[in-house]
């Protein structure tokens, strides 16, 4: 069985309490509502994506603040997805009768999967980003139950 959590006032005493560790999670206000539905200007595609990211996500990670951010992370894929199928059997590079350059859709494809890593990074899709945010736990985990359980 694992060790119940050591209380703040143990850490402190022994001097190896961190801040970023030991703290308690920040609470979601009460005005802080769930983000559930898309905005109506999506079209179906990003519908699909807004629903992935909403039955998917971890609980309490997406707020209503968060919907543009959401909406724009759902256009991005889409458009990321469209050019990738729109580049499949074209060549990389376009000849001319003068020069050869890259083929535009690769530029598409290029700015959508650099514009998802950063709203990815942003709404903590990614393994380093939900490591880094503070998201309430609900209250029944273990986790939770062994914290109310210690007496400072």
């Amino acid at each position: 069985m694992p060790n119940p959590p050591t209380s703040t006032s143990i850490l402190r005493l022994h001097n190896t309490f961190r801040r970023d560790r030991h703290t308690p999670k920040v609470k979601a206000l009460p005005s802080q509502t769930a983000l559930k539905d898309p905005p109506e200007y999506l079209g179906e595609a990003e519908r699909k994506r807004w629903q992935f990211a909403i039955d998917h996500a971890p609980r309490g990670l997406l707020l209503a603040i968060d919907r543009d951010l959401l909406a724009a992370w759902c256009v991005q894929a889409t458009l990321h997805e469209q050019a990738v199928v729109a580049m499949q059997g074209e060549p990389l590079v376009i000849e001319t009768e003068s020069t050869t350059k890259p083929n535009p859709k690769l530029a598409v494809q290029h700015e959508a999967a650099r514009m998802l890593l950063r709203l990815e990074a942003q709404l903590g899709f990614s393994p380093i980003s939900r490591a880094r945010l503070r998201i309430d736990q609900p209250l029944d985990t273990p986790e939770m139950k062994a914290w109310e359980n210690i007496r400072v």
